[in-house]
């Protein structure tokens, strides 16, 4: 059900092409289907607040280099 929720959200404010994510564990950062998931993307939303359990899951994994790109290119306000 949360998968949804989210979606309908951003399509609220007219982002329609969205498509979640969703990295349980370290070892799933390397799962190939996720990498591609994020080839082509112009944002990363990272929903919740813990942002130490964030990074321990994907940090210094093949996943983080495409998010740090995404963050790096300048189209992320923060």
């Amino acid at each position: 059900m949360r998968r949804h929720c989210a979606q309908s959200s951003f399509a609220q404010l007219g982002l329609n092409d969205v498509t979640e994510l969703y990295v349980e564990d370290r070892n799933e950062s390397n799962d190939r289907a996720k990498l591609e998931a994020l080839e082509g993307v112009q944002a990363v939303f990272f929903s919740g607040g813990d942002q130490l359990r964030i990074m321990s899951q994907i940090g210094g994994t093949p996943i983080f280099d495409p998010v740090l790109e995404i963050y790096k290119s300048g189209d992320v306000e923060h």
